[in-house]
């Protein structure tokens, strides 16, 4: 997969309202705690200066807290609904998280007069070390860091709650296939081989998985009860455009499943599989790429 393609895939994350609002929180929480124990670009300095206290130090924190969590707020629930465009890929969040990074910028200004204001302290006395736009420049790296951190921790628990959804939705969706079928049974399947002199045929409910191997397919399948195989010559593209008004569809590259039998689909070291209740049971691989085409396939049956 290529860094454009990866761009353009589905975000699960940072879509919902309640993801949001966890997002803005695990800011406020990671920023006091980053700023606090790291201290980076000499942030403490902002404050030491001053020669403050406790109570001194944690209105710097707060204010720095809350000046995150707004502006992320600001940005999710202000900004975001006017766009005329949606942030649904992984692209646009990440072009909107460095985007977020300048309203923060340009917001920072606010906090920092409220900090001084409640400290009683002037800020006539605050000189600059380095040119404005060098330290507009650390402030964005600075913020950049702060933000990562939850940003990719919210972008990776949608992630998986989203894999897992998916895979929810999509057991429902074969569940109610197999009910279909149940209620409505269909005429015997034949694969034949490509030049129609060898004919196997299997009754739906008993056709398995279909393997590719180059010019073959090995077909999977139960007779009296029994695993059974048979090899025949022909691709796996034109048995599936022959068996177009079966449920048998392609979930991977070199396989397709009969949508009948499938009994599970789970996660596995991060890849997701399609499990047949055979003895020994079948583990089917399952592409990204065809988890769309199966879902598709699913409106047919719900008519």
């Amino acid at each position: 997969m290529t860094l454009k393609e990866f761009g353009n895939l589905k975000a699960n994350f940072l879509q919902t309202p309640k993801q949001k609002w966890y997002y803005v929180l695990s800011v406020g929480v990671f920023s006091v705690f980053f700023i606090f124990v790291y201290e980076p670009f000499g942030v403490s300095l902002d404050y030491l200066e001053f020669n403050a206290g406790p109570w001194q130090i944690f209105l710097f924190l707060a204010s720095q807290a809350l000046n995150l969590s707004v502006a992320i707020a600001f940005t999710r629930f202000i900004i975001e609904p006017f766009l005329p465009w949606n942030i649904d890929t992984i692209k646009k969040q990440v072009h909107f998280f460095l985007f977020e990074i300048l309203v923060i910028i340009l917001t920072s200004p606010i906090f920092i007069i409220l900090f001084y204001w409640i400290n009683g302290l002037s800020q006539e006395n605050v000189v600059l070390d380095q040119p404005l736009w060098l330290e507009i420049v650390m402030r964005y790296f600075l913020y950049f860091f702060v933000l990562m951190y939850p940003f990719l921790a919210n972008a990776l628990l949608g992630h998986i709650k989203g894999l897992h959804s998916e895979i929810e939705v999509l057991e429902k969706h074969i569940f109610t296939v197999a009910a279909q079928y149940a209620a409505n049974p269909m005429q015997p399947i034949q694969i034949r081989n490509e030049k129609h002199t060898e004919t196997l045929q299997i009754l739906p409910k008993n056709l398995l998985y279909i393997k590719s191997d180059n010019q073959y397919i090995e077909i999977y399948y139960l007779e009296e009860g029994q695993l059974r195989t048979a090899l025949i010559r022909n691709r796996l593209k034109i048995v599936l455009e022959a068996l177009r008004d079966y449920p048998i569809k392609q979930c991977h590259r070199s396989y397709a499943v009969n949508l009948l039998n499938v009994h599970q689909l789970k996660k596995s070291e991060g890849k997701t599989y399609i499990y047949i209740n055979t003895q020994p049971v079948q583990q089917i691989p399952v592409s990204k790429s065809f988890t769309d085409q199966i879902q598709g396939t699913f409106s047919e049956y719900r008519k």
